[in-house]
């Protein structure tokens, strides 16, 4: 990911697999940048390094839309359909596969 923004690092990461690739998206993150955490599908523990976490200042937020509210839930993804898709659609939005 580092290579595809410059050395820079993504402003934002969603990990949806957990477990080491949650760990993988904190070095790939931008100083001050956010990692969130919308999904477990590998394993919902990770070890991560805290040096990525403080040296680079980041947030991290975890979300799990399996028990949100059909209220809230609606609310996340109409306002995906109508700013997420468009930065995909614009290549503002990378994909990354992390090999771990």
């Amino acid at each position: 990911m580092l290579e595809a923004t410059g050395g820079n690092g993504v402003d934002v990461a969603l990990d949806h697999v957990g477990g080491p690739t949650f760990a993988a998206c904190l070095p790939a993150t931008r100083t001050d940048g956010a990692v969130v955490n919308v999904g477990r599908l590998d394993t919902a523990e990770s070890t991560i390094d805290l040096d990525a976490l403080a040296y680079r200042h980041l947030r991290i937020s975890g979300v799990s839309y399996g028990f949100t509210r059909p209220a809230e839930l609606g609310a996340v993804i109409a306002s995906a359909g109508e700013h997420l898709l468009a930065a995909v659609a614009d290549g503002l939005v990378l994909q990354q596969d992390f090999a771990v």
